[in-house]
């Protein structure tokens, strides 16, 4: 059986040029997470209810120890929200500012092997045989 945690999100938020790409970042943040998932889509369903996105697996960039993804985000009353297409539009004008919001999730895998009896006896008559045996 697999199961999916995140340990960790961390979010490092840059404002946005269109013409110029990233320029300074402007907030960082980090916080410890304990969440388990049953399966890579409630994963990714619950990283994309925190995000605001509706992204799939191919939005994501995955390492080792991470799942890694960018949001254009437009900042409203000290909060960061996804920008519509709208937004990201005047955006492209340089009429408004948006942010790069990217976000880190570290995530593990956690793969819980099911043994049957016969399995755990032969373990630990392994286990016993091995401990007991002059030989080894």
């Amino acid at each position: 059986m697999e199961k999916f945690r995140i340990t960790r999100h961390s979010c490092i938020t840059t404002l946005d040029s269109y013409e110029h790409g990233e320029l300074q970042e402007v907030n960082s943040h980090s916080i410890e997470r304990h969440e388990e998932f049953d399966s890579m889509e409630e994963l990714l369903e619950s990283l994309n209810a925190h995000i605001g996105a509706d992204y799939n697996a191919d939005d994501f960039y995955a390492d080792e120890d991470s799942l890694q993804t960018d949001v254009l985000c437009k900042y409203v009353n000290g909060f960061y929200f996804r920008a519509n297409a709208d937004e990201i539009s005047l955006w492209r004008q340089g009429v408004i500012d948006l942010y790069n919001c990217h976000h880190i999730f570290y995530a593990e895998r956690i793969v819980k092997l099911k043994l049957t009896k016969e399995d755990e006896k032969e373990s630990l008559f392994n286990i016993l045989g091995n401990a007991l045996n002059p030989n080894n």
